[in-house]
This record gives C-alpha cells, sequence and structure tokens, in this order.
C-alpha cells in the first residue's frame, strides 16, 4: 500500500471509530459499569480487523487507535459525564488497539492460520483479562483512584496466570506447535 494511501486509510478508520466512541460511546456511559465496554469492545475490533484486512499492517492499528481516541476527547466538551468517563474510554482505545495488533501479529507469524485460529477463543478471554487489568492500573496510577478491583485481594492472581497463558499460547502459536 502506498504511503499516502496508507495514512488515509488510517485516518478513515480512526475517525469512524472514534466518532462512534464519541456518540455511542457517551451514551452508553449513562448505563452500569462494564456496559459500554461490552458494546464497544466489539465493533472496535471488527473495525480494526477490517482495517488490518486493508493495509495488511499490525502497527497501523495502534494508529488508528491513537486517531480514535483523539476523536473521542470531543466528549470532555460534552456535558453530564466526569472526566474520568472520558478519558478511561481514550486510554482503553489505545490499549485495545495495541490488544487487536498483538493478536494479528500473532496470526501472521503463524504458517498456518488453521493452526492458530484454534487457540484464538482462550487467547480473546486472556487478553481481555490483561486488558482489564491493565485498564485498572493505568487509570489507578493517573489518578489515584481506589477502585474496587484493586482492592479485591484476589484480583491480580488471576491475572497473572493469564499472562503467563497467553505467553506460552503466543510461544506456541509462532512456533507452530498444535
Amino acid at each position: 500500500m502506498k504511503p499516502k494511501q496508507m495514512i488515509m486509510t488510517i485516518l478513515f478508520f480512526g475517525a469512524l471509530w472514534g466518532i462512534i466512541e464519541a456518540t455511542l460511546g457517551y451514551v452508553l456511559q449513562f448505563l452500569p459499569p462494564y456496559v459500554s465496554g461490552a458494546v464497544m469492545f466489539p465493533i472496535a475490533a471488527m473495525i480494526l480487523f477490517v482495517a488490518f484486512n486493508q493495509t495488511r499492517s499490525a502497527s497501523s492499528l495502534v494508529l488508528i487507535g491513537l486517531v480514535a481516541a483523539s476523536f473521542k476527547s470531543v466528549n470532555f466538551l460534552m456535558p453530564g459525564l466526569l472526566a474520568v468517563k472520558t478519558y478511561n474510554p481514550m486510554i482503553a482505545i489505545v490499549l485495545q488497539s495495541m490488544v487487536v495488533a498483538l493478536v494479528v501479529g500473532v496470526m501472521e507469524q503463524v504458517s498456518r492460520p488453521e493452526k492458530g485460529w484454534d487457540h484464538l477463543p482462550w487467547t480473546q478471554c486472556h487478553l481481555k483479562l490483561t486488558f482489564h487489568t491493565l485498564n485498572v492500573w493505568i487509570n489507578h496510577t493517573l489518578t489515584g483512584f481506589p477502585f474496587p478491583q484493586i482492592r479485591a485481594s484476589n484480583y491480580y492472581y488471576p491475572t497473572i496466570c493469564s499472562l503467563v497463558a497467553v505467553h506460552c499460547q503466543c510461544a506456541m502459536l509462532s512456533e507452530g506447535n498444535h
């Protein structure tokens, strides 16, 4: 893909995702916790997979996430939400783009795609848990807000197990073992 075409593709998909986040994501923030993420993550993943099919570049997905997060910043100007309800999704957008770029990068390393897809449901579960942990940790570091997940004494054990499982599955996929 030519550089100009790559830039236009990144801007298009980033703007598309960002506008959806700034509109639908804004409305979903008024619902109970985790509803917005449960709705927006599949939409974001679909946009990123379509973008990857056009660009064939995992790093372009992270750039798409940065563009989308910049569009989401419009919600700082909209009434009714605390700032955390805007910058938390902005952080989530960037992390989601990194997670999808990682999955796509691992899948591209597999010599026969059908070998990798057998592990995708488990990898997706582990990556979602890892993503959630990173998101809570980054927000706690930035704001000092005592998120309930951090106060839970058993929160980090499954996360550490998940990180180890993701590492092992990535190693299996990249080596082509089944």
